[in-house]
C-alpha cells in the first residue's frame, strides 16, 4: 500500500511540474517576464515557500504571491461546483 501510494505521489507530482513548466514557458514567451518567476508563481506549493524562493533568487516577490493567492481561491471557489458536476447521477 505505501509503496502503491508513494508511486502515485510521484507521478502526480511529476505531472503537476510538467504542467508547470510548459505553462510557465509560454506565458513567459508570450509575456516577457522571467521564466523563473513564472514556474515559481503556478508551481504546486505553498505561498509562502515559493515567495521565499523568489525572493532569494532577486524575483518578483508580490508576482508570485498575488499568483498563488489567487489560484488558492480559485480552488476554494470552483472545487464544490466542479465536485456536484463530477458526482452528479452517482449515490454515496
Amino acid at each position: 500500500l505505501i509503496l502503491k501510494v508513494l508511486v502515485l505521489s510521484v507521478g502526480s507530482a511529476a505531472l503537476l511540474l510538467m504542467l508547470t513548466f510548459a505553462f510557465a514557458f509560454v506565458l513567459s514567451a508570450a509575456t516577457g517576464i522571467g521564466l523563473a518567476e513564472m514556474v515559481l508563481a503556478y508551481s504546486p506549493g505553498g505561498v509562502v515557500e515559493m515567495s521565499l524562493i523568489a525572493l532569494a533568487l532577486s524575483g518578483d516577490v508580490a508576482f508570485v504571491a498575488i499568483h498563488h493567492i489567487v489560484r488558492v481561491i480559485l480552488v476554494i471557489v470552483g472545487a464544490a461546483p466542479i465536485f456536484a458536476i463530477l458526482t452528479r447521477g452517482k449515490s454515496a
